[in-house]
C-alpha cells in the first residue's frame, strides 16, 4: 500500500471516530436536556403560587401580606427534575430594621421546634448488627451569623417525614434577618453529611 493511501485511510478513520464522538456527545446532552432539568425563580410574584402547590408550606412559611414592613426581602424557588423524580426548595430571607426584627424574633419562639437530631436505628436482618441512619444530624446549627432551627413536623395538621421534607427558620442578630426554609424530595432517605452542607447545597444563599 503506498504511503499516501495510507495516510488516506488514516484521516478518514480520524474523521469516522470524530463524528461518532459528536453523534455521542449530543446525544448524551439531548438526554440530559430531557431528564434533567434545574428551574430557578427569584420573583417574589412567584411566592403565593408555591404556597398552594403544597399545603404543608403554607404551615411553615409566612404568608406575605402578614410580614410587618421590611427593608428587603430575598426569594427563591428552585426546582430539580430528574427523570420521574422531584425535588424543590422554597426560600424567603427578610430584612428589617432592628427594633422590628427584635419583635419578629420573638414571635418565633412560639413555634415548636425538634428538640433533637432524629436517627433510625435498626439492626441487620438475623444479625445484631446496629445501623444508625441519620434523618436528621442536628436540630440546631449554625452557618456564619445565621442560628438554623428545625421545624418539628408534629407541628403542622398534615404530618410528613424526615427528611423528605423539612422546614427550617434562622436568625440572625447581626443582619436583622429571619430565613424561612422549605425543602421538600420525596426520593430522598437521609442526611448523610452536615446540616450546613445541606442547607448551603440545597439553598444557595450567601449566608
Amino acid at each position: 500500500m503506498l504511503l499516501r493511501d495510507r495516510i488516506y485511510i488514516h484521516r478518514k478513520r480520524i474523521f469516522v471516530s470524530a463524528i461518532i464522538i459528536s453523534v455521542v456527545v449530543a446525544s448524551i446532552l439531548f438526554v440530559y436536556s430531557k431528564f434533567f432539568s434545574t428551574t430557578v425563580i427569584n420573583n417574589l410574584n412567584d411566592y403565593e403560587k408555591r404556597m398552594e402547590e403544597r399545603y404543608v408550606v403554607s404551615g411553615m412559611l409566612p404568608e406575605l401580606d402578614e410580614l410587618p414592613e421590611y427593608i428587603n426581602i430575598n426569594y427563591q424557588y428552585r426546582r430539580i427534575e430528574y427523570f420521574i423524580f422531584t425535588s424543590f426548595t422554597i426560600r424567603l430571607v427578610v430584612t428589617y430594621d432592628e427594633e422590628t426584627y427584635i419583635k419578629e424574633k420573638a414571635k418565633l419562639e412560639k413555634k415548636d421546634y425538634l428538640s433533637h437530631a432524629v436517627i433510625h436505628e435498626y439492626t441487620i436482618y438475623d444479625s445484631d448488627v446496629l445501623v444508625q441512619r441519620p434523618l436528621i444530624p442536628e436540630h440546631e446549627f449554625s452557618i456564619k451569623s445565621f442560628d438554623f432551627k428545625v421545624l418539628d413536623n408534629d407541628y403542622y395538621d398534615v404530618k410528613y417525614s424526615y427528611p423528605k421534607e423539612i422546614g427550617f427558620i434562622a436568625t440572625s442578630d447581626e443582619k436583622n434577618s429571619i430565613a424561612y426554609l422549605y425543602f421538600y424530595d420525596f426520593d430522598i432517605d437521609l442526611i448523610s453529611r452536615s446540616m450546613e452542607e445541606f442547607i448551603v447545597r440545597n439553598f444557595k444563599y450567601d449566608w
